[in-house]
């Protein structure tokens, strides 16, 4: 998903990756603040996680 194309097209699930002016509808900001581990991303065994303030400035650009 590196391309607008990409982050806005339908995934296989039938949801979209994000909708952009719709933080509620976006798949990446739900598996950004999920609390089941098998959904979250970055997945918690590549030991990777993302700030309060990176999710927020996430939410900010999708809610634009």
């Amino acid at each position: 998903m590196t391309t607008p194309e990409g982050v806005l097209k339908e995934l296989k699930s039938g949801e979209r990756s994000v909708v952009p002016g719709k933080p509620g509808q976006s798949e990446l900001l739900r598996r950004l603040t999920t609390n089941d581990p098998d959904e979250l991303m970055p997945p918690p065994d590549e030991g990777k996680k993302l700030s309060a303030e990176q999710r927020n400035l996430l939410r900010k650009w999708v809610s634009t």
